[in-house]
This record gives structure tokens, sequence and C-alpha cells, in this order.
């Protein structure tokens, strides 16, 4: 979008004596209607008009300083309809209005909007002339077909043209009208060929025909332009009477006519310090002083057109900060003229804009506070003084400078080539001198000795005040490989009161070298260094050393006369040092010393008290550059970086990063290339490839503070442009239905500028949402409900504007999410939870009832089995007495453990029936059945055991799970078991005795959990199978057998489940065997561990045989 070329030819400019001598000298002669006649005064004028007509062909050229122009352009492809730019005007917010062949469009600052006519059935014209905006906003045009039309924007668009037929004498209808113009007094101007000059006044819509006197009666007015001066005057440029003024207020009109055959056009108009200026068909510019009553023309020097209206000025604006006209030719560029010394510049199009397809012409122009739109047939260009903040020029030769540097008070240049001194207006190289083909990466000035360090050739130097051929360094004695150094920076220091120079190498590491005897002495990693690629130096207020390594870090000299030295790199630092490599050092001696690294943004080293402090400052551009290669500090403190990406500008003061893109008012565009920026004294010159660009430095500001606010310019709901919603009243009040609504906001300078915006729907979003390049907000489903919306303005160097656009939003809530609507509902509810709560008390009585008679069956159930369970036990007894005397002490002890198995702790089962008789009386039937179920199905499991001696291992574990379950109800969940079989164990192949491990588990439960206080109990039962054995492990969190030993292993005595019976049974298997298959062990565990109790039961490995396989299934023998 920016095009910019260098302005290569100087300032046209006509003697004064030349221009008052064009001058025609008139005298006001009233005619009957009214009209004063423009004669010259007297024949004695004609010879002298004659001559001076033929001097004004002869021009005196001054090169005056010259300059570049940088400029926007816009196209089709940035979304114009057309790049036929036909009319330009701007609304009260600074939004820019373009008519084209192909219809009307608007500039908001961000993108351009195409405004489609024929969208809605409107059916009206695209072919559009120039256009006006009155004081509301609404966009009036001129059509070359339809006469004039009227767009309102706060009407929805297909409501928003209005036609407007224009008749002569109420009959004949016209519609190609050329000019449109918006009056101060509210009333719409315009006219077109042949049409006279129309009034419309938009709060009747009555339109009426204003006739002048004319040369030729009956003859109708072809009108060109409409312009409106200070004082209320209307100036008229006709196509054949040349132009009016003309006063609303007494009806007086004034005709200035220079009386020419064929066309007689003037086309435009602008005021200056009560003259007026007009452009004249064949007559270029002319002036009229009415204080005077006389008419100046050509003051332009224009030749005549040899074709119609092929050398001619369509429109021209005024600039009275500068005190200049710019006018628009039809072909040839811009023209700017000095009214108060006459002096004239002609920019060519071919400069302005070279990648442009020529010719173009200029149809419009428009004024704004910040820059001029140019309107042409090849698109629409802006131009902006801050666009253009580095513009003089010195042109380059075929050796382009790349750098300028000053030694002493001399300016000096250097080429890709040569060298040489510099004028102080940088317009001459004084002297050349010839690298001698040397490549040279770095110039170092110090006193009056140039230093040019080379690739790979070690280090040059030029006396200025010999200036003799440059030459190598000279070096006395070893030069220790200085003739092959990749050298960068110089630097001048003293040790002992002797002059020395540390050169710093890529390849060979530090070099101190002796002025006075020009001995060299080599430091690298031989000596101590970490690395001999040494990228740059540097040297703080203090006079220390620095020394910037590629992958090492940095390094501070400590003591130059041994060398020693101490490194920060990144692994050690946490401060400001984020990359090991260490690209560049400021340059001046400050008491902080900037450098920068293979990352971004930027470092300082700064000491107190001979305490070492890195600052790092984050670059928080969203693409911020690398590897910043070369920091220049001006004269205000600001530091000017140049990187692999770009230029920058970095504040101290504000820590901002200012990147400096290409053809936004500094770094000329591409494909101009920039070679290094210089600062020199308070200059700023730029090296590029078409020459040298310089500015004063401290008027160049990068911390204006903004004042502005955004504006918001589109609205759409649901897909629909409902724009014309942002002009009616402040508060935009929307149906329930139109909750998903986005906005578009932004400023006329956004783009131009690279302004940001931030925005918030108050209720909605928590915090400002930033937006850079697609400044819109976006909501979705929205309840009902009054919203504020809010934007501001900010810059890229992170300021923000206090001032705040707001929009006010009233969604109208949907009918479920009325207030009435929410009474009712809470009614309803409350009527409800009242009929619920009756119905469930009733329900509730009837559910109690039925639990008092499950209870009561359930308690002839218990006693039964109670019964059940001694006659079994009696029947055993018997059985055991009618055994074999060599059976009897197995029988006994077999039966003894049947008796065991057919008994349960009775204090366990009454607390089971006291928990299910309290989940009863609670109400809590679903508990207590569950309960019931688990004791039945425990009852049952045991029932069946009783009658084997070895049971499944499933089988057993299924008892211990429901006995704990049980247990851990009994006790309201204090603790928890945990069950692990090892993956390799086959539980449902193997058996053990019956009833082995509860015994185990209660005296966990009862003896070590329960008198826990302060933590959740926790037991854990672990099977696993050895080569031979099969080992089960209980373990538990209890309290240990220190706790109350002698309570516990008396309990472990009189209890049925305990540990000597267990013993017991044990001692019975291993009677069986030859020796012993299985034993019981019983440990404390120490107090870091887990558990603090773990016994341990080994038993031989069993399976099932073959007769056990009807009854494998249940796990059960």
């Amino acid at each position: 979008m920016c095009c910019a070329i260098k302005k290569e030819t100087g300032e046209l400019w006509n003697s004064k004596t030349a221009l008052k001598s064009k001058s025609l000298l008139q005298k006001e002669a009233w005619s009957s209607n009214g009209l004063p006649d423009i004669k010259p005064d007297g024949m004695k004028w004609t010879s002298l008009i004659a001559c001076l007509s033929i001097a004004l062909m002869v021009f005196s050229i001054s090169y005056a300083q010259q300059r570049t122009y940088n400029l926007y352009n816009f196209s089709s492809a940035s979304g114009l309809p057309s790049n036929d730019i036909r009319g330009l005007a701007v609304d009260a917010q600074g939004i820019v209005w373009i008519s084209t062949n192909k219809g009307l469009a608007y500039y908001d600052g961000t993108q351009i909007q195409h405004i489609p006519f024929n969208q809605a059935a409107l059916g009206f014209t695209n072919d559009l002339g120039k256009i006006a905006v009155d004081a509301i906003g609404r966009v009036w045009m001129a059509t070359d077909n339809q006469g004039l039309l009227c767009y309102d924007k706060r009407r929805p668009l297909s409501k928003s043209i209005t036609y407007f037929p224009v008749r002569l004498d109420r009959s004949i209808l016209k519609n190609e009208l050329y000019e449109v113009f918006a009056s101060k007094s509210g009333l719409i101007y315009f006219g077109g060929q042949e049409t006279d000059l129309q009034v419309l006044d938009p709060n009747t819509g009555e339109i009426n025909q204003i006739r002048f006197p004319l040369s030729k009666k009956n003859e109708v007015l072809s009108i060109y332009t409409i312009t409106e001066d200070n004082h209320g005057i209307l100036w008229i440029g006709t196509r054949y009477e040349g132009f009016f003024s003309y006063d609303p207020r007494t009806k007086i009109a004034k005709n200035f006519n220079l009386k020419q055959a064929d066309e007689n056009a003037a086309s435009s108009f602008v005021f200056r310090k009560g003259e007026v200026y007009c452009m004249y068909y064949d007559n270029d510019l002319v002036k009229y002083n009415p204080a005077k009553n006389a008419l100046q023309t050509k003051l332009l020097g224009e030749q005549k057109s040899k074709k119609f209206y092929d050398n001619t000025y369509p429109c021209m604006i005024f600039d009275p900060v500068r005190d200049e006209i710019i006018a628009g030719h039809v072909s040839r560029g811009i023209t700017v003229y000095q009214p108060a010394t006459g002096h004239q510049q002609q920019i060519k199009w071919s400069e302005l804009c070279p990648k442009c397809e020529l010719p173009i012409k200029v149809n419009v122009m428009l004024k704004t506070a910040n820059g001029y739109w140019l309107g042409t047939s090849n698109g629409l260009f802006w131009y902006e003084e801050s666009m253009n903040k580095v513009n003089r020029l010195i042109p380059a030769d075929s050796d382009p400078i790349i750098h300028v540097f000053k030694v002493g008070d001399d300016l000096w240049y250097r080429t890709q080539n040569n060298f040489g001194r510099l004028s102080a207006d940088l317009k001459r190289k004084i002297s050349t001198f010839s690298l001698n083909g040397v490549s040279m990466s770095q110039v170092n000035v110090i006193d009056q000795v140039i230093y040019f360090s080379s690739y790979y050739n070690g280090l040059f130097y030029f006396d200025t005040t010999k200036k003799q051929a440059i030459r190598s360094l000279a070096i006395t004695g070893d030069k220790y490989g200085f003739d092959v150094a990749d050298c960068n920076t110089v630097l001048k220091d003293s040790i002992d009161g002797k002059p020395f120079l540390w050169i710093g190498t890529w390849n060979n590491g530090l070099y101190q070298y002796n002025i006075s005897d020009k001995t060299i002495i080599r430091y690298d990693k031989s000596k101590g260094l970490p690395s001999n690629k040494i990228i740059n130096l540097g040297k703080d207020g203090n006079q220390t050393i620095w020394m910037g390594l590629d992958g090492n870090g940095l390094l501070q000299l400590l003591d130059k006369q041994n060398f020693r030295w101490r490194q920060f790199t990144q692994q050690k630092e946490n401060g400001g040092l984020r990359s090991n490599k260490i690209v560049a050092f400021s340059q001046h001696n400050t008491d902080t010393l900037w450098f920068s690294t293979g990352g971004s943004g930027l470092s300082a080293i700064t000491q107190n008290h001979r305490k070492i402090f890195i600052q790092y400052y984050r670059d928080n551009n969203d693409f911020p550059h690398n590897s910043i290669n070369d920091i220049k500090r001006d004269q205000q403190g600001r530091l000017w970086l140049r990187s692999n990406d770009g230029f920058m500008v970095f504040d101290p003061r504000t820590k901002a990063f200012i990147q400096l893109h290409s053809g936004r008012g500094i770094i000329p565009p591409l494909p101009t290339k920039t070679y290094d920026l210089s600062l020199i004294d308070n200059n700023l010159i730029i090296c590029t490839s078409i020459g040298l660009l310089w500015t004063d430095v401290t008027g160049l500001d990068f911390s204006s503070k903004l004042s502005e606010k955004p504006i918001f310019s589109k609205f759409y709901i649901a897909n629909r442009n409902r724009s014309d919603l942002l002009f009616g009243p402040a508060t935009i009040r929307l149906q329930p239905e139109e909750n998903n609504f986005v906005i578009d906001f932004s400023h006329p300078a956004a783009a131009l500028r690279d302004y940001i915006f931030a925005y918030r729907m108050k209720g909605v979003d928590p915090d400002w949402v930033v937006t850079k390049e697609d400044p819109q907000a976006v909501y979705n489903n929205l309840p009902g409900g009054d919203y504020v919306f809010e934007a501001r303005l900010g810059n890229k160097y992170g300021q923000w504007s206090p001032q705040i656009a707001t929009l006010g939003i009233h969604l109208q809530s949907k009918w479920f999410q009325t207030t009435w609507f929410k009474a009712l509902a809470l009614l309803v509810v409350i009527g409800t939870v009242t009929g619920l709560f009756l119905y469930r008390l009733r329900q509730q009585k009837k559910i109690n009832a039925l639990q008092l008679a499950y209870t009561d069956r359930l308690q002839d159930e218990l006693s039964a089995n109670e019964r059940k369970i001694k006659e079994q036990t009696k029947i055993l007894e018997r059985e055991k007495e009618e055994k074999l005397e060599a059976d009897f002490r197995k029988k006994l002890m077999e039966s003894e453990l049947k008796a065991i198995r057919s008994q349960m702790n009775p204090h366990f089962i009454f607390n089971v029936f006291n928990s299910i008789e309290a989940y009863v009386i609670e109400n809590d039937s679903k508990s207590a059945s569950s309960l019931i179920h688990k004791f039945a199905t425990l009852s049952r499991i045991v029932l069946e055991n009783s009658r084997y001696a070895l049971v499944g291992i499933s089988s057993e574990l299924h008892l211990i799970k429901l006995y704990l379950e049980l247990e851990q109800d009994r006790f309201a969940y204090s603790f928890s078991f945990e069950i692990a079989v090892d993956p390799q164990l086959d539980i449902h192949n193997m058996k053990i005795p019956s009833m082995l491990i509860q015994p185990l588990v209660e005296n966990a439960v009862h003896h070590g959990i329960r008198h826990l206080v302060d933590r959740q109990g926790m037991i854990c039962i672990k099977l696993r199978q050895t080569a031979a054995s099969l080992v089960i492990d209980v373990l538990d969190n209890g309290v240990g057998f220190e706790h109350k030993e002698t309570s516990r292993l008396q309990n472990f005595r009189t209890t049925s489940f305990g540990l000597k019976g267990v013993q017991d049974r044990l001692n019975l298997l291993n009677d069986k065997s030859p020796y012993p298959v299985a034993s019981l062990t019983v440990r404390s565990l120490p107090a870091a561990e887990e558990f603090s109790t773990k016994i341990s039961i080994t038993l031989p490995i069993i399976g099932f045989d073959r007769d056990d396989s009807d009854l494998q299934d249940r796990g059960q023998i």
C-alpha cells in the first residue's frame, strides 16, 4: 500500500518581476445586470502583456533541497469498488467517503467498506461523480445518469437511498450532474451539464433553480464545481462562462469571465488570505484579489492544451501550515505552488509511484487535518507528514555511501570500495581513498585515526592527519596470527600510563596492542579464555573492558596487567543475560553499558559499589527483532538499534521498542535498500541505495500521548448489517432474538499509524480485550439486560488514550427471563415442593410400618438360625465321641474347629443387629437391607464352610470381605481394608483350612484399629505364592502390641478366634507331615513403616482333587 520515490529535479519558480508583470490589473465596470465586467486597463498594457507572456516561458531553476515522498496507495485489491475515484469527502467522525464509477465506499481507518446500491432491489446506479457529506452525515452524490442521490447511513440499507429528480423550469428532467456541495447553512447545492445552479432544502425536499445573467440569453449554465469561503460566499466554476461568486443571503452574483472561445471552464477553488485561487482552462492557476478587483492568470506558466483538457488541473487544495497550493494534473502528477514566493515544484507520477500504470489522472483531492487524499484514475493515495519525517535526500552516485562517521569535527564516509571525507552538507565527497579490495567488517575511530576491521585480514588504519593510503597495522615481533585475524571492535585503553589497543577477533581471541612499541600480545584459550570467538568489545563508564563471546557469555576484565576476568553466563545469571551469545555493545561511555544477545530485547550493565547488575528489557512487539548487531545512542538518550530484521528505537524511559517499518516515515520503503543509520550530533543520517536521507533527530518524537477515541463503524445482527442503529438514539434497543451481534470499531488513522484497540462489555468481559488487526467484538447468546460496550485506542509505544468510546445496548429479555415469569415460576416451585413434602410424609409412615414388620421377621429368622447352629453343634460333638481312639485327637480338634466355625462372636452379631435396628429407625431401608443381606451371606458361608476342613481361597476371601464390610459399618467406617492377591496365585484351584484368616483379621480390628484416635485405620491382606508354599500376610496400622500389651495377650487367650487357635490348627497340619510345612509369625513393624503390625501364615500348597470337582465351583471342600 505504500509507495515512495525520490525527487531528483529542482524547484521551478518564476521571478517576482515576471509574476507581477503578468498580473492583469483590472477595474470594475458595472453593467446593467449588476455584474462586474473584468477588462485590461487600457491599450498600454497590450504590448507589455505580450512581452511578459514570452518571459514567462523562461524559468530559473533553483536546486533546492531534494527529498523523498512516502504515500499509501489503495486500489481495488484493497477493497475499492474501482480504481477510478470520482469524489472524496470526510464526515464528522473522520471517515473518508469515496465515490467511484462502480459505487460508493468508505474507509474507516482499518478497511474499505463498499455500500452495495444493487442490494435489496434498490436499483440505483453505481456510476457516481462528486460527493459531499452534510453536517448529520448524509452522503450526497452527483451521478452521470440518475441525477442527485442521497445515502443516509442512519437508515436501514433498503431505505437508505433517496433519489431527487432535477427538472429545469419544473419540466425538463436533467440527470447529468457534475458537482454537489453541502453548505454550512444545511442547503445542498448541485449542478451539471446545462442545469444552472440547483439548491435543495433537505428538510422539505424542495429543489429550486438559481439563474445567473449570462452573456448569451436563454442559455443554461453547465456547473463544474461549487465551493464556499469563510464568509458564506459560494464560488461556482462553469464550463463556458468562467466562474461566479454568489451570496445566498443577498442573491448577488458576480461573473469572472476571460471569454475564451469554446472551453472557458473553471474547475476548482482555494482561498488564501482573502484571495481566491481558481484553476482556469488554458490559464492554469488564476488568482483573484477582491480588495484590488485584480485577476492574475497563468501563475504556473503552463502551455495551452493541444487537445481538450490534456494539460489541465482538475483539482487542488491549500495547505495553510505550509502556505502551499497543491494541484493535481490530468497526467503529469502533482504541482506544489508557494503563493508567497511564486516557487513551484513538479512531482511526476513516475517518481511518486514507479510501479503504477501510467498515465494517472488526478480527479479529486481532499485536505484533512493530518494530510492529503488524492483520488485518481489509478486508485486512492494518502500523504501525511508523519510518514515523511525523514525526507531530505542527497542522491547517491554510482558508489553509494553505506556508512557515515565523524573524525574530529569532520564527516567521513565509507562505500563498498572506498572511503573519504564528506562535506558538512553531505552533498559532496571531498576526498576519496581506496580500500584496496579489502572486505571491511567494522569501522572504529580513535583520535584522528580510522581503524578498519577486516574479515580474516587483520586490522588496517588510516591517519587522517597524514592522508596516506590505508595500511595494515604495524607489528614488531611475533604477530600471533594477527594477519589472518577476523577483527571487530577496537578500543583504546591505557595500562600504567601507556596507550594500548584492545582488538577483538572472531577466530583468535583478544589482542592487546602497544601503540608505543608496536608489540602485540594474544589472549586465547591457551591462556584461559573460555573461547577464541570474541564477537564484540565494550567499555563502560568506569573504563572496564567487557568481552562478548559466541556461546560463552560475558567476560568482565578485572585485571588488565595480569589478565584476570570474571565470566557471566546464562546458567549463572538469572537477571539480564538471556543468551550466551553476546552480539553488540553500545559504544558510548555512560553509567549504563547496553548490550544485545542472540535473542530479542536489550540488556544493561550497571555497577553500584563494585557490584554488577544485569537488567534485561523485553521486546513486547508481536514479532520482536532478533540479534541486534548495532547500538547507537542519540543526545536524547534513545538507543537506535539495527538487527537482522530491521531497525528499532529503544527509549530507556518508557522501556518501549519502536520498530521502524519501511515506508512509515523514517526508513524508506522497499525496494530501497537501507545500509546503516548514523547519528552525528543531532542529525540522523540514513545511508540507502538511493542516497543519504537526513533529518534533525530532536524533531522525532516517539512518545506522543493519545487523546483520541475509536469510532463504531459497523453493527451486525446475525450477519445482517444494521449499522444504521449506531447513528440513532444513544442506546441501541434489541429484541430478545437479536442477542447475537458483532460490533466493528476503528479510527480514521488506525492502519496508517499502527493503532491498536481494546474493548470490553461491562458485566460480560472480565477485563479489556486487546485486538490489533481486526478490531471487532463478537457476542453470542447474551441474556436480556442493559449493557455498556467500551472501546479505547492505543499505540505501538504502549500508550493508551484516556478517552473511551461507549455504546449503550438494551437487550429485551425473552418471555421466560422476565420478572413476572420468574415470580410465577417461583410460586409453582413452592407449591410443588410443599405437595411433594406432604406426599413424602405419608409414604414414610408406610415405609416405617413395613420396616417394623421386616425387623420382626428377621429376628425370627435369626433365632431359628441360632437354634439350628446349636443343634448342629450337638450333632458334631456326638459324632466326635463315636470316632476311633486312634483318631481321637484329630477328630477332637476338627470338631472343635467346626464348633469354632459354627459360632460367631455374639458381640459382633449383636452389633450388627443394633446397626440394622438403627437404619430401620432412621428409615434407611436401603442400608438396613444391604446390611441384612451381607450378614445373611456371611452366615450362609460360615454354615457352608463349617462342614469342610478345607475350603477354596476364593470362598475364604469372600467371607473375609463380608466380615470386614460388616465391621466397617459397625465402626462407622473408621478404617479401610485391601485384599491383595498375587496375579500368579490361582485362588480358584487352591484350598486352605477354613476360618483360618478371619481370627487374625478380627484381632487386627478389635485390638489394633479399634484403639486408633488420631488417624484412619487400614488393614491389608496379602496372598502370595512362593516355590513350595502359600504365604498370607495380615497387616494393620493399629496401636501395635506395645499398647496395653497385657490386656491384648489376655484377649488372645480368651477369644475363640485368637492366635493360639490358629497356631494349634497349623500344628495339626505339621503333625501330618514329616517336616514343618505351616507356620505363624507375628512382628511389630518400625514406626516409619506404613503398617505397625504384620502377622504372616505360611501354608503348604494344596490343590483340588478329582473328587472335589463338584465342589470346586463353590470353592469349598
